[in-house]
């Protein structure tokens, strides 16, 4: 029987409407912070929402990168920066042919898209800053790699509330399969009408703050952000104490 090859979880990245870091979401989470909630009536037709929003500013994508511009790539970006120089070590380690990207997203950019067309709308034009590649479930891992110069295997997962473990899953294999050495991976979702109108039509949101593995559970509160880690083979390209072995 032939061995595994070793993989470990290098680096995480996150933001989410509890902070822009893991030292500042985790404990926050402990303490049941809910400061990152918002009421918003804009949209989902004549219902309000509890929603979690990320309210602290977001990088901008590089004016090289402008086809990739968009909240939800921007909220990947402020995750992926956290983690940058990990990243960096890695490609120096292995090289950027070795190294791979995997995605997970289910919303991509369309917040962005839906602003596009109710410009068309109003004007009959889509919005001048509007690309395709915002809009499209690949633009995240494509944004990825390009802004990291990365040149292995790079591809989105879309399946829905599993992207996320689904692109881990995915980043494992690659490993495993000795085809990269190391694969960025995560996941990001931003809010949009789509989204909420389409989980408000199922009947899923909650009226109020969401009460998850109770009696009393009434439903979700959606919110956004973004993960990111970095998987490698062998030992981490990060220091002992920020490796968990997978």
């Amino acid at each position: 029987m032939s061995e595994t090859r070793p993989c470990s979880l290098s680096a995480l990245g996150m933001v989410n409407a509890l902070g822009g870091s893991c030292g500042e979401i985790w404990p926050r989470l402990l303490a049941g912070d809910q400061s990152g909630l918002s009421v918003r009536d804009d949209l989902v037709a004549g219902r309000s929402l509890i929603l979690a929003e990320v309210r602290q500013p977001l990088p901008a994508v590089p004016e090289a990168l402008a086809r990739y511009a968009c909240r939800n790539n921007a909220l990947t970006l402020a995750a992926l920066q956290q983690i940058e120089p990990v990243i960096e070590a890695a490609v120096r380690r292995f090289g950027r042919e070795r190294v791979g990207v995997v995605m997970g997203t289910s919303t991509s950019g369309v917040s962005d898209a839906e602003r596009a067309i109710a410009h068309k709308q109003r004007t009959g034009k889509l919005a001048p800053a509007f690309r395709y590649a915002q809009l499209e479930f690949g633009g995240t891992a494509g944004f990825v790699a390009a802004y990291l110069g990365t040149t292995g295997p790079h591809y989105a997962l879309s399946t829905a509330c599993s992207s996320g473990a689904r692109a881990l899953a995915s980043a494992r294999s690659l490993l495993a399969l000795g085809v990269c050495d190391a694969v960025v991976a995560g996941a990001s979702d931003s809010l949009g009408g789509l989204t909420t109108g389409g989980f408000s039509a199922l009947q899923v949101v909650s009226d109020a703050v969401t009460n998850p593995c109770s009696a009393n559970r009434k439903g979700l509160t959606l919110g956004e952000g973004a993960a990111v880690f970095l998987a490698t083979t062998g030992r981490s390209a990060a220091p002992p104490a920020t490796t968990s072995p997978v």
